[in-house]
């Protein structure tokens, strides 16, 4: 449904979006182990989504460390292709929030595309570039905004909580900037400045990519062992240091190797995690090629 731009601020509704993650980075391969929407209308809370999800992943211990999620709570949780409907559904028609909105769509485009759907292509309001644009706040991390406006935080990193808090940010904002003439969903839009275009939230594709077919391996520099352990589609013992710098050893199934813009990244089963995972090459070891695969 398209969202008209030129309704007055509080006539509209806004999916305010967060969501908690197994890692920074999509392009490293981290998925969404938690997500939420607080939707809102006339200025009051209407509804809400929250759900954990089950990541088909490890979470790292950094992003433990932050929003307490471990891989116990979300092993019995629905995976994202099964919350994708209700998410849809609740974003349908919406104008999207989220503070940092970067990360937070950048995880929901990337997770919906996986899941067969399109990315949102909704408006998108980003707290943290209203904060930045139009504010002069010590710190303009969302706990540190919300206490300044004199928003209570508790629960922050967990996603329904930092939607809420995230909602009660923006109603502040809205108010605020309605008394300095800002009337209309475009002209916020034009105040923040322009973000990432929708077909933009999701990492850049690779450079290239090979699955171990054809006459000549295209990607330089690959190691000899690799480049056979692919060929022959057979599992490799490898040595893998985490961005925690501790290592681990591994029984893999390679798939591809993925070059893109900043490293070259080896896609495979893992056999200690019992998934797919991606290792950036330049952490891996290679001990040994194990049996062909049949």
């Amino acid at each position: 449904m398209e969202v008209a731009r030129d309704l007055p601020l509080f006539e509209h509704t806004y999916a305010v979006v967060d969501v908690e993650t197994t890692g920074l980075s999509t392009r490293m391969g981290d998925r969404i182990c938690e997500v939420a929407v607080v939707l809102a209308r006339g200025g009051q809370i209407v509804d809400q989504v929250q759900t954990l999800v089950n990541p088909q992943k490890h979470i790292s211990m950094g992003a433990t460390a932050v929003n307490g999620i471990t891989d116990s709570m979300v092993g019995k949780s629905p995976t994202f292709s099964q919350v994708a409907p209700a998410l849809v559904q609740a974003l349908d028609g919406a104008v999207l929030v989220a503070h940092n909105a970067s990360f937070d769509m950048s995880f929901i485009s990337a997770e919906l595309r996986s899941a067969g759907y399109l990315p949102p292509s909704n408006p998108v309001v980003d707290t943290l570039a209203l904060a930045r644009r139009c504010y002069t706040f010590p710190s303009n991390r969302l706990g540190d905004v919300a206490r300044a406006l004199g928003i209570k935080t508790q629960g922050l990193h967990r996603a329904l909580a930092d939607a809420t808090i995230t909602w009660h940010v923006l109603k502040r904002f809205l108010w605020d900037l309605q008394s300095q003439g800002i009337a209309t969903l475009a002209q916020l839009i034009e105040l923040q400045g322009s973000l990432t275009s929708p077909a933009g939230w999701r990492m850049t594709p690779p450079i290239m990519e090979w699955d171990g077919g054809g006459e000549f391996c295209p990607i330089q520099g690959l190691p000899v062992i690799i480049e056979q352990a692919m060929r022959s589609q057979s599992l490799m013992r490898i040595s893998y240091e985490g961005t925690d710098g501790r290592k681990s050893v591994r029984i893999v199934q390679p798939r591809k190797v993925t070059l893109n813009e900043q490293a070259t990244y080896l896609v495979a089963y893992c056999h200690l995690r019992n998934e797919e995972r991606t290792f950036r090459l330049d952490r891996v070891q290679v001990l040994s090629i194990e049996e062909a695969v049949s």
